[in-house]
């Protein structure tokens, strides 16, 4: 090898030891550059900008109030890193500048709810969003995009969200109903905000106290009935019902959420309590199929266990009746029951105002006319022994049947 062949291989080797150099440097000085990884509670890094990042004062999954340093919530006793599904509203995040958003408790294909807190009063509040997956999604501030060529579908089913909200308002002072406390828009989207009812679940209350009483469930439903009522008369439909659609909170029966125009139908079913029109594409809902559903929930109250499921009984209706469970209630009660539950929409009543009647209405010997029972609750427990905690008397109110508000 020559000198001059010698020299070109030197300049060679320089110049990649020189680029090496550089790049080096570069690398050295994005480390720099970089931010200095947080520290969550268990002092472990976590990357920059995630919920770890800053303390997480409130449990999501309960709404309670955290003192910092928890992995899991003192008071519901879920972990603390459970998170929403992708498309839903980021818990922790604010909405309105006033309520912070926690886990959905609940979706249909129009709408999500979340557990909520309420900042200004400090309380907790159910939030119902317009959301139709069907027709946008949500990007990641949050907003909501409407898909292209959706824009009308969207706007039209928005506009509907907050009429069928004004319209629940009108049950505001209804015991059994959750109030109506805000409505506004946010990120493109509508939202409802309600009454979260400080009770206990009635799948928990009958876990805790078995069968109800035949009195007592007349009780529990009376005030149910009448808002059931009331929104099919205002052209809202419920089509999801089930124990879990309801809360007992100092021994009354709270429904939960709001119904529907058009009874648009959730994407979960529970069985049992769904009628057999929900399990068919051509099923057509109505103020029927709520019938269905809070006769069901009825039924597991009075006897214990749900009823069949809907599908299962078109084939083979083996569904017996609460007498024959041993469950002793009026001929008139259990008659109007087993017809709300009747498999087909053409045997039942047409809407709960019809089964209002049919419980709850008593011919009056002295008088010759139609009045009502009228449940006064003493509340539970406190009625001395041998209630097996559910107080009850009822007493007949003088009302003729047509001259009781449907409105």
């Amino acid at each position: 090898m020559g000198t001059e062949d010698f020299g070109v291989i030197l300049f060679i080797v320089l110049i990649v030891a020189f680029i090496a150099y550089i790049a080096a440097a570069a690398m050295r000085d994005k480390k720099r550059r970089l931010p200095e990884p947080a520290e969550d509670p268990e002092g472990l890094p976590v990357p920059p900008g995630t919920a770890g990042s800053a303390p997480q004062e409130y449990c999501y999954s309960c709404m309670a109030k955290l003192s910092g340093g928890e992995t899991s919530c003192p008071s519901c006793g879920k972990p603390l890193s459970l998170r929403g599904q992708p498309w839903q509203r980021t818990a922790g995040t604010t909405v309105a500048g006033r309520y912070l958003i926690g886990l959905a408790l609940g979706e249909s294909r129009s709408s999500v709810t979340y557990l909520a807190r309420d900042l200004r009063l400090e309380t907790r509040v159910r939030l119902r969003e317009y959301y139709p997956r069907e027709l946008a999604a949500r990007d990641a501030s949050g907003a909501v995009t409407v898909a292209p060529g959706s824009a009308e579908a969207f706007e039209k089913g928005k506009d509907l969200f907050l009429r069928e909200a004004r319209q629940l308002s009108r049950l505001n002072g209804i015991s059994s109903a959750a109030e109506v406390k805000d409505l506004f828009e946010a990120d493109d989207a509508a939202c409802a905000v309600t009454e979260y009812a400080e009770g206990q679940p009635l799948t928990e209350w009958l876990a805790e106290n078995g069968a109800v009483p035949p009195e007592y469930t007349l009780a529990l439903f009376a005030p149910v009935l009448r808002q059931l009522e009331r929104e099919q008369a205002m052209g809202l439909t419920r089509c999801n019902l089930s124990p879990e659609s309801f809360s007992v909170c100092d021994g009354v029966l709270k429904l939960e959420g709001i119904g529907a125009p058009g009874g648009r139908v959730s994407t979960f079913l529970h069985d049992g309590f769904a009628p057999e029109e929900l399990y068919r594409k051509s099923g057509e809902p109505g103020p029927w199929t709520d019938v269905y559903s809070v006769c069901a929930v009825m039924y597991r109250c009075l006897t214990g266990v749900s009823p069949d499921q809907a599908g299962d009984r078109v084939y083979r209706d083996g569904l017996r009746s609460p007498s024959s469970l041993g469950v002793y209630l009026s001929a008139a009660f259990e008659e109007a029951l087993m017809k709300g539950l009747c498999i087909y929409r053409d045997d039942r009543f047409p809407d709960c105002a019809a089964l209002f009647r049919a419980i709850y209405r008593n011919r009056n010997a002295a008088s010759g006319r139609d009045s009502f029972y009228s449940p006064i609750i003493d509340p539970v427990g406190e009625a001395g022994e041998g209630t097996d905690g559910f107080a009850h008397i009822f007493q007949p109110e003088d009302h003729d049947v047509d001259a009781i508000p449907n409105s």
